[in-house]
């Protein structure tokens, strides 16, 4: 399993268009083959902090190709108070 961790700082006033825009990349992300999951989180203290969980199997590299998560990128650029943080983890627990 291959995880990546999509760490937002939302401008204030971009944080609902955020929401929805990264809730329709959801939408998307579950339908694809090799999805494990697709989570996306809001910071309890921090509503403009929002993190995006992707899991894949082997499909890793072209799940991050496709158009919709490109576009999905480009749009949230705009809206960022700083640079994405992409962390890309390894699988430990469960093992598939």
């Amino acid at each position: 399993m291959h995880s990546t961790l999509t760490h937002s700082g939302v401008k204030p006033e971009h944080t609902g268009t955020v929401i929805a825009v990264t809730r329709a990349h959801h939408q998307v992300c579950v339908r694809k083959a090799g999805c494990l999951r697709c989570d996306e989180v809001q910071s309890a203290e921090d509503p403009g902090r929002v993190v995006l969980h992707e899991a894949y199997g082997a499909a890793v590299a072209a799940a991050f190709e496709t158009g919709h998560h490109l576009s999905w990128c480009e749009k949230l650029a705009s809206w960022v108070a700083k640079s994405r943080l992409d962390v890309r983890c390894d699988g430990l627990c469960p093992l598939s």
